[in-house]
C-alpha cells in the first residue's frame, strides 16, 4: 500500500472515531438523539468529518457504535494515534523500499487489530458501510 493510501486510512478511521466520541458526548450532555447531536457537531467538524457525516450510512454507523463505551472509544483513538506515530517514524527512518513496505504491513496489521476490537466491542459485528467495511477489505483483514 502506498503511503498516501495509508495516511488516508488512518485519517478516515481517526475522524470517524472522533465523530463517534463527539456525538456520544453531545447525546449524553444534552439528552438528544444521534441526528440532533450530528447537527450540533457539524459546525465544528473538519472537512473530512463533514464528508463522513454526509455519507448515507453515517447515522446508522454512529448508532451501532454507540454501544461501545466512551472509555473504549477513547482508548481506540489513542491506540490509532500510537500506531500512526510508529508508522510515520518507521517510514521516515526507512532506508529501502523493503523497510517502507514493512512499515506499511505493520500499519495495516495495526488497523486490522483496531477494526477487530471495534467488531468485538460492537457485539461481534463490524459496523456496516464506510469507513469500516472499506478499510477491512483494503487492508485485507483476516476474519
Amino acid at each position: 500500500m502506498v503511503a498516501e493510501a495509508m495516511v488516508a486510512s488512518i485519517s478516515t478511521l481517526a475522524s470517524f472515531l472522533n465523530i463517534a466520541v463527539s456525538v456520544r458526548q453531545l447525546k449524553e450532555q444534552y439528552n438528544i438523539d444521534t441526528i440532533q447531536a450530528i447537527k450540533m457537531f457539524m459546525p465544528s467538524a473538519s472537512e473530512q468529518e463533514t464528508e463522513l457525516l454526509n455519507l448515507e450510512s453515517t447515522v446508522e454507523l454512529l448508532d451501532t457504535t454507540q454501544i461501545i463505551s466512551m472509555r473504549v472509544l477513547l482508548r481506540l483513538l489513542d491506540e490509532l494515534e500510537k500506531c500512526e506515530e510508529r508508522w510515520e517514524k518507521s517510514y521516515e527512518d526507512a532506508t529501502s523500499e523493503m523497510e517502507k513496505d514493512d512499515a506499511d504491513v505493520k500499519m495495516s496489521s495495526c488497523i486490522c487489530n483496531l477494526l477487530r476490537k471495534i467488531k468485538r466491542w460492537n457485539g461481534g459485528d463490524l459496523p456496516k458501510g464506510e469507513p469500516y467495511e472499506k478499510m477491512w477489505l483494503s487492508h485485507r483483514c483476516p476474519n
